[in-house]
């Protein structure tokens, strides 16, 4: 919502401040090109990060702010998908600790009238979207067959990582968390099966051909 800031810059907050609202779609797209790549945030008061052990939110409703440091953060897409009376609705994918609230707070204030979160909705997370999901409503009027069969197997969660099959010696002794040697190339984020059967042993990354174990499976996960 364009025009309108909050304390807690969603509409859970009490009002700050109301702007007339007289931008137009192409100065707003033009706006939004600053927003997209590498850029820098600073975390909003109302958030969960702690300051000397308390969470800043309960730090913001007792009247304090604090120093935060900005952050940095990247928008791999920022996209308008629509504006209408001084309400814009943008699609964004992010990385990790990306605050919608406070990107639509610097594109508010990047416009000049500032602005604040009316409504969110994560559709994907780490390759998994809405179109997967059910209702706990659903589930609950499923049979114990169907609730089963509607689990996803764990290595759903790591489409992202690069993949890498071990054989029988080397599956054993990567179990016990021994480095492997291998021909492979650098990797942040790894995702290491054994050849047979197939299974998933857990996760790690490759620095200078070694496989590195960052956290593994016990032997009864991986029979289960």
């Amino acid at each position: 919502q364009l025009g309108v800031t909050t304390t807690t810059g969603d509409a859970e907050g009490d009002v700050l401040e109301r702007r007339e609202v007289t931008v137009g779609r192409s100065e707003l797209e033009q706006a939004l090109v600053g927003f997209r790549g590498d850029i820098k945030q600073i975390p909003p008061m109302y958030s969960a990060l702690k300051k000397d052990g308390q969470p800043l939110y309960k730090l913001a409703r007792a009247g304090e702010v604090v120093e935060r440091e900005a952050r940095s953060v990247n928008i791999a897409c920022l996209e308008l998908l629509a504006l209408d009376n001084a309400q814009l609705r943008l699609s964004v994918v992010c990385s990790k600790g990306t605050y919608i609230r406070t990107l639509g707070e610097d594109i508010g204030a990047a416009l000049g009238c500032g602005a604040h979160l009316t409504f969110l909705r994560r559709i994907d997370t780490g390759g998994i979207g809405v179109e997967r999901c059910v209702t706990l409503a659903q589930l609950e009027a499923m049979p114990e067959s169907e609730r089963l069969a509607s689990l996803q197997a764990p290595e759903s969660l790591l489409a992202q990582h690069t993949r890498v099959t071990l054989d029988s010696d080397n599956t054993a002794r990567f179990l016990s968390g021994l480095r492997r040697r291998g021909q492979w190339p650098d990797a942040d984020a790894v995702a290491v099966f054994s050849e047979a059967p197939v299974a998933l042993l857990g996760v790690g990354h490759i620095k200078d051909g070694e496989l590195v174990p960052d956290r593994l499976l016990s032997p009864l996960e991986i029979q289960q």
